[in-house]
């Protein structure tokens, strides 16, 4: 009789160490996953902030030194298209030169698809002008708000994420 208590609270055991380990996995998965949306959707925040501020050099540390994509960029020449994504915002301050107006730039990930160490998204860049923190309803809506989408492929390097393609959907 003790053998068979014995055996059946091995078993037992056995079955909870097992259903632990496996909840415990699949809360890791989870953790991690939450982190790399997190640090994804960063970016965006990182690459609006540097429109904000026409910092080249703050749009770059988001871009992968492997960069390549299908018009022939590379990081070499990532700088370019920064700096041309940065003329459209001086564009639009130009058309807003006022003390009242402010110049709105919001980048959005949307579609994120997560696969391990890849990722695929849509990057929406609205660059638009807001009077006393609304848009106008005069504002010309057919040209501005501004908006450009990229299909954006990310990699992660170590524990940090990086853009590896970046191509704009017209």
């Amino acid at each position: 009789m003790h053998r068979k208590n014995i055996k059946k609270i091995s078993i037992v055991a056995i079955a909870i160490f097992l259903v632990l380990s496996l909840v415990s996995c699949i809360g890791w998965e989870i953790v991690t996953t939450t982190t790399d949306v997190a640090k994804i959707l960063l970016i965006g925040k990182n690459i609006e902030k540097a429109l904000e501020q026409k910092n080249v050099g703050l749009f770059m540390q988001n871009i992968s030194y492997y960069y390549s994509d299908t018009n022939g960029n590379t990081f070499s020449t990532m700088g370019s298209v920064a700096e041309e994504l940065i003329s459209q915002v001086e564009e639009i301050e130009d058309l807003a030169d006022s003390m009242f107006e402010d110049v709105v730039v919001d980048v959005s990930i949307n579609k994120l698809v997560l696969a391990e160490s890849y990722a695929d998204s849509e990057m929406k860049i609205d660059i638009s002008i807001k009077y006393f923190n609304y848009i106008p309803s005069f504002w010309p809506a057919d040209t501005y708000p501004k908006t450009i989408i990229f299909n954006v492929d990310f990699q992660k390097n170590g524990s940090e994420w990086e853009i590896i393609s970046m191509e704009e959907i017209f």
